[in-house]
């Protein structure tokens, strides 16, 4: 029976052990290690759109939970001379500085000159001159005007695949190209200087008559027509707008993890993907 019972003290023993070993297999982060990981500065303009920011939110949030990435986040800025924006850029050492907006770029590539210790990102949120890039301290994201046809090629296709009524206002100076509304439609396009202060009865024809699903804006209109247009409450694609073609920003700020997980930070011009570039729908 004694002997019985020390073989159990010494199994109980060795389970302790065991036991005991596992608990210390994994060791514990060094503060020197914790340091390692990346600091990011996210910079968004009052300008960028609420899905966007809310993107952006969600994003800094996953990476710091998942990736172990630090960061500081200012929303809605006016301008780089924003005094929150200049002290932490002066006063924190950060990895990355991402700046996303277009009207904050061309200050940001004068700031970013003075601070090359961090890595700058500048990010377009829209079509623009991009002529400051070249010159910028930055690894920047812009919107190749050269791939915005072909996502506009792409959207008419399927709705005209699908059957879906067209109705096109533009001016006469700017043509509707064939491949969009070939001739045998012409009954589905107002050029409303042709019309002169009749257009807006013979734009309330066309669509009694075409039963249109969108109104496509191909030329600059003034506010007046704008809002006799808006009015009319049919969905509107505006396709004269600077805002007219977006980013998606789905697919780009995985691409933006990857470069800092890999560390593969680049400066200079770089286009977003085509995949990574959207139509934008304004409300009508």
């Amino acid at each position: 029976m004694k002997a019985m019972k020390a073989r159990w003290v010494a199994v109980w023993f060795l389970m302790i052990f065991v036991l005991t070993a596992c608990v210390h297999t994994l060791p514990a982060a060094s503060p020197d290690l914790l340091q390692q990981k990346p600091s990011v500065l996210m910079v968004t303009a009052s300008g960028l759109s609420s899905q966007a920011e809310d993107i952006v939110g969600t994003v800094l949030q996953t990476w710091n939970q998942q990736q172990m990435i630090a960061y500081d986040w200012l929303r809605k800025i006016q301008t780089m001379e924003n005094d929150q924006v200049q002290a932490d850029i002066k006063n924190k050492s950060y990895d990355y500085i991402f700046v996303v907006g277009n009207e904050l770029l061309p200050q940001a590539a004068e700031i970013s000159a003075k601070y090359p210790e961090s890595r700058w990102v500048f990010m377009q949120d829209g079509p623009g001159s991009a002529e400051w890039a070249a010159s910028a301290n930055a690894m920047t994201w812009t919107l190749d005007t050269a791939l915005i046809k072909p996502v506009w090629d792409q959207w008419v296709r399927e709705q005209t695949s699908q059957g879906v009524s067209l109705e096109w206002i533009t001016r006469q100076d700017r043509p509707i190209p064939l491949e969009w509304a070939p001739s045998e439609e012409e009954d589905h396009i107002l050029p409303v200087d042709l019309y002169g202060n009749q257009w807006y009865p013979q734009l309330i024809f066309q669509i009694s008559r075409n039963k249109p699903k969108w109104l496509i804006v191909y030329a600059n209109l003034d506010e007046n027509q704008y809002k006799r247009i808006r009015g009319l409450n049919i969905p509107i694609v505006d396709m004269a707008s600077s805002r007219a073609v977006s980013v998606r920003w789905d697919l780009v700020w995985p691409q933006q993890l990857a470069m800092i997980k890999k560390g593969a930070w680049e400066k200079g011009t770089h286009s977003y993907l085509r995949e990574q570039m959207q139509i934008s729908f304004p409300a009508s």
